[in-house]
């Protein structure tokens, strides 16, 4: 669906820089995906299909613009934008690299990127629809096919629809006996059903053929990290990491999840280390990183990892925060509190439309309390 939009959205944006003054090309445009890495759809329990279109009863879904912090949340429903865009383009680096325009013409630019996502959203949803329709019109024109129904199968699966899809896979089954393929379908059906030990139960003699396919692996490892068998879903996950061609960072991030429920935050830590340095603007990869770094206590690492964020970014506050909350957790108290306040004289210098943004006034108050912390830790302390 992004891939189609391509062409209109340089248009648009060509055209708004031309209005602004401004006639650059925005060359990032062309490139896939069309949005930047922390530009990404946040879904919580609501997930996307793996082609990441909307499933029918996702209700909601958050898009998110990712700088350290979440600088702006855009709820939509229906194609219908739910929460006004109160930001300027200088909280969003990636954003603002792709579209070099004034303050104002940025902010309407970025309110018709989140409307042109809803309704793209909305456009999967009507599109998965009509081919429904269509392949069951065409089954019901030249008879049964076990094709069509596994074709059929999928875009249920993919709408959400598991029991028409399982149905499906059933009709294929008794026109193509003993098929692996199909016991796969089943398996990635269960899988997204939530139906986790039907799914692994549907997978294993898939694996017992073709103990190397990766999503069969993908599957297997996801059905046992369900059912809190992490030492399995590591294995699973190891396999499939090392057989797909371009293993996505969810799959390292899920990986690494298990490796910490086993207290290998080591491993975790090596094991997305992986990931970032084949595409080091993954940032999420990153927090978890520092995360199980300062688990393991770590605290050089997630302190090389949190400057390495803070030199990308030319707003340093999200992160300055971090490395005091860092230092603070490694003892170094002094050097926390001289951070705290760096950080809290870097927001008295916002303008008043930022200062006056919830995620800068939660900072905030997460600057202060750090330091109210570390100021009552140093009080209670002898100096050496």
């Amino acid at each position: 669906m992004a891939a189609n939009l391509n062409l209109p959205a340089v248009l648009l944006v060509i055209a708004l820089q031309i209005i602004d003054g401004r006639p650059i090309i925005p060359t990032r445009l062309f490139q896939r995906p069309l949005l930047p890495p922390r530009f990404t759809f946040v879904t919580g329990a609501l997930p996307l299909s793996p082609e990441g279109r909307l499933s029918s009863n996702a209700r909601a879904v958050t898009l998110r613009l990712h700088y350290g912090q979440d600088i702006c949340s855009s709820m939509f429903r229906d194609g219908r934008t739910l929460a006004e865009l109160l930001f300027s383009r200088r909280h969003l680096t990636p954003l603002k690299s792709m579209l070099p325009l004034s303050d104002r013409l940025f902010r309407a630019t970025a309110s018709l990127l989140v409307l042109w996502l809803s309704i793209s959203s909305c456009s999967a949803h009507a599109d998965l629809v009509e081919q429904i329709t269509a392949l069951t019109q065409q089954l019901a024109k030249q008879g049964e096919s076990a094709a069509l129904y596994c074709e059929r199968a999928d875009l249920y699966r993919r709408h959400a629809e598991f029991v028409a899809a399982l149905a499906d896979i059933s009709a294929a089954e008794q026109l193509q006996t003993n098929s692996p393929p199909l016991a796969l379908d089943r398996a990635r059906i269960l899988s997204d059903a939530g139906r986790v030990a039907e799914a692994l139960a549907t997978i294993q003699p898939f694996l017992t053929r073709e103990p190397d396919h990766p999503e069969a692996l993908i599957i297997r490892a996801r059905s046992h990290a369900r059912l809190g068998n992490p030492t399995a879903a590591v294995a699973d996950y190891d396999a499939a990491l090392a057989k797909c061609a371009a293993p996505g960072p969810d799959l390292f991030l899920e990986r690494a999840r298990q490796q910490a429920v086993l207290g290998k935050l080591a491993d975790a830590a090596r094991g997305l280390d992986e990931a970032i340095t084949n595409a080091p603007s993954f940032s999420t990869l990153q927090l978890a990183a520092i995360d199980y770094d300062r688990q393991r206590g770590a605290f050089d690492s997630a302190l090389t990892r949190v400057d390495t964020f803070a030199a990308r970014y030319p707003v340093k506050e999200p992160w300055l925060t971090l490395r005091a909350e860092v230092l603070a957790q490694a003892g170094r108290n002094e050097e926390a509190n001289a951070t705290y306040q760096e950080v809290l004289a870097g927001l008295e210098k916002y303008p008043p439309i930022r200062r006056g943004l919830d995620l800068t006034k939660q900072l905030e108050a997460r600057a202060r309390q750090g330091l109210a912390r570390v100021q009552s830790t140093l009080l209670t302390t002898p100096k050496s």
